[in-house]
C-alpha cells in the first residue's frame, strides 16, 4: 500500500508538472495527513522538491509553494539502437538530459559484441555521475517474448532466441540496477504518450517508419503488453500498388517496407543523385537534402516531391490501418518523416483529409497534425530513458531505501 501511494503521488506531480498539496489530495483521494506524510518522505528522499508556485495564489502574503520532480537526484540511462546509429543518454527523473552520445550503428552484431559495448558505455557514464542510477532502458530493433527478456527475432539483425536480459546483466555488473527492454516502436510510443495531452484511458498508437515499419502501443502512458504486432509483421504487410516493388525478404509483389522503408526511398532518390552516407546522422542528412531538392522548380525537384508524396500517402494508409486494428484514440507518426518535415506532413494530412477524414479527430487533437512535442525522431531514446525508470515509478522505495546505485 505504501509504495502504491508513493508512486501515485509521484505520477500526479509528473502529470501536472507542478502541483500543490491540495491538487494531490483532490486527484489521489487520500487524506491530508496521508499526503503530508507521503510528501515529506518524497522530499526527504530527494524525489520531489518545493518551488514557488506559478499557478496558485498565496494567502495572507505568504508565498505559495508547489511540488515538482527533483532535478539531478535520480537518473536513468536510455539506449536507442538503429541500423545507422546508437544513441545513449542519461536523463534525470525530472526529464533533464545531462549526458548524450552517438555512435555508429551495428550492421549485424553478435549479442556478445553488442552488449559488451553497451555495458562498457553504461558503466563509464555511471562512474561519472554524482546522482543515483535508477535503471537502464534499452530500445532494440527486435521482437520480444511477452516479458521482454528475450529477443525472438529481429528484422535487422540475425538474432534468434537471445536472452538479452541475461547477456546485459552479466556484463553490466551494477548490483541492484534494473535493465528493461522494449522494441524501438514501443519506446517511441511511451515517450509520445507521456508528452502529448492524451486523456486518461486513452490508447495511443505510434507508427515508426524507418528501415522497417513498426507499431508501438500504450494505454494510459504505459506499455500495452497484449498488443502483439511487431515490425516484422507490419513491415511486410502486402499492399496493392502499381508499379509493383517486389520485396526481397517477404517475396510479396509489394509490401509496406518495399514502398516506404527508408531503403526503398533511398533507392528511388539515388536516381536523382541523392544517397545516404554511412554515419550516425545519415538518415537525417539524406531526408533534409531530399526535402530541400523537392522545393525546387525543375524536373529533379518534381521527382523528389513525388518520392515524398508517395511516402506520405502510404504512411497515412499505415496510420489508418494501425488505428483501425488497435482501436487507438490517438495516433502519432515518427521516424524519417520527422526529418522530411512540413513538406511530408502537409501531403500526409492532405491524403488523410481526402481519403480517411474519420482519422482526423485522432490526429488533430494535437497542435501538429501528427506530433506536437518537438521530440522529432528522438522519441525512442526518450522512451528508453523513461523505460529505465519504470521500476522506480512503480516502487519508489527501491530508490528511497538506497538499493539502487
Amino acid at each position: 500500500m505504501k509504495r502504491n501511494n508513493l508512486a501515485l503521488v509521484l505520477s500526479i506531480v509528473a502529470q501536472l508538472g507542478e502541483a500543490s498539496r491540495a491538487d494531490i489530495i483532490e486527484r489521489s483521494g487520500l487524506t491530508q495527513p496521508a499526503i503530508t506524510r507521503i510528501v515529506s518522505e518524497l522530499l526527504e528522499a530527494g524525489l520531489l522538491e518545493e518551488a514557488l508556485a506559478t499557478t496558485t495564489v498565496a494567502k495572507r502574503g505568504r508565498p505559495a509553494t508547489s511540488l515538482r520532480l527533483a532535478q539531478g537526484r535520480v537518473y536513468s540511462i536510455g539506449v536507442d539502437t538503429r541500423l545507422d546509429r546508437t544513441t545513449i543518454i542519461a536523463r534525470c527523473f525530472a526529464g533533464v538530459i545531462s549526458h548524450e552520445e552517438w555512435h555508429p550503428g551495428f550492421a549485424d552484431p553478435t549479442p556478445e559484441e553488442f552488449f559488451g559495448f553497451i555495458a562498457e558505455r553504461v558503466r563509464d557514464i555511471a562512474s561519472r555521475m554524482d546522482s543515483r542510477l535508477a535503471g537502464v532502458g534499452i530500445a532494440l530493433p527486435a521482437r520480444f517474448n511477452d516479458d521482454r527478456t528475450r529477443v525472438e527475432n529481429s528484422p535487422l539483425w540475425s538474432w534468434t532466441d537471445v536472452d538479452v536480459l541475461g547477456e546485459m546483466t552479466k556484463r553490466l555488473d551494477l548490483e541492484g540496477v534494473p535493465v528493461l527492454f522494449d522494441h524501438i516502436w514501443n519506446a517511441a510510443a511511451i515517450a509520445n504518450s507521456r508528452f502529448l495531452p492524451v486523456t486518461k484511458g486513452a490508447r495511443l498508437a505510434h507508427v515508426q517508419v524507418g528501415y522497417t515499419v513498426g507499431i508501438g502501443l500504450t494505454h494510459n502512458g504505459s506499455r500495452f503488453s497484449r498488443f502483439g504486432c511487431a515490425a516484422t509483421d507490419f513491415s511486410h504487410l502486402p499492399i496493392q500498388v502499381e508499379p509493383w516493388l517486389p520485396c526481397p525478404e517477404c517475396r510479396a509483389p509489394a509490401c509496406l517496407e518495399s514502398r516506404i522503408g527508408v531503403r526503398a526511398i533511398e533507392s528511388r532518390a539515388r536516381e536523382i543523385g541523392i544517397s545516404m552516407a554511412g554515419d550516425p546522422h545519415a538518415i537525417s542528412r539524406f531526408c533534409h537534402e531530399l526535402a530541400e531538392v523537392a522545393q525546387g522548380d525543375d524536373e529533379r525537384a518534381r521527382r523528389a516531391l513525388d518520392i515524398i508524396k508517395d511516402a506520405a500517402q502510404w504512411s497515412a494508409q499505415a496510420a489508418f490501418m494501425v488505428a483501425t486494428a488497435t482501436g487507438a484514440t490517438a495516433v502519432t507518426v515518427g521516424g524519417y518523416p520527422e526529418y522530411l518535415g512540413d513538406i511530408f506532413f502537409e501531403h500526409f494530412m492532405a491524403h488523410v483529409e481526402d481519403v480517411m477524414p474519420h482519422l482526423l479527430p485522432l490526429m488533430r487533437r494535437f497542435d501538429h497534425p501528427a506530433m506536437s512535442v518537438d521530440l522529432d525522431d528522438r522519441a525512442a531514446i526518450i522512451g528508453a530513458a523513461v523505460l529505465g525508470l519504470e521500476q522506480m515509478r512503480t516502487d519508489p522505495t527501491v530508490v528511497m531505501s538506497g538499493s539502487v546505485r
